[in-house]
């Protein structure tokens, strides 16, 4: 909790990075892998004290989860017919 804004700005500035190889406003950000989370319970909490944070500094940006067929969905809608 003490480093959150610290978090937040990082957070921010690596889906930005991201966001100019995206040709929606979808960007896709994959939190860690299969062996990452020994300890998912504590690992969620902290990205769901992370999400909230973002909302909260960053209204114009809107983050939640999402399954692979969720983000794929959303990105197709958003492409130019």
């Amino acid at each position: 909790d003490a480093n959150i804004n610290a978090r937040v700005a990082t957070f921010v500035r690596m889906i930005n990075a991201r966001a100019t190889q995206y040709r929606t406003r979808h960007i896709l950000f994959l939190w860690g892998d299969d062996f990452r989370f020994v300890q998912p319970d504590g690992a969620f909490e902290n990205m769901d004290k992370l999400l909230a944070a973002v909302r909260k500094q960053h209204p114009s940006m809107h983050v939640r989860y999402c399954s692979a067929t969720e983000y794929i969905a959303a990105a197709r809608s958003a492409l130019p017919e």
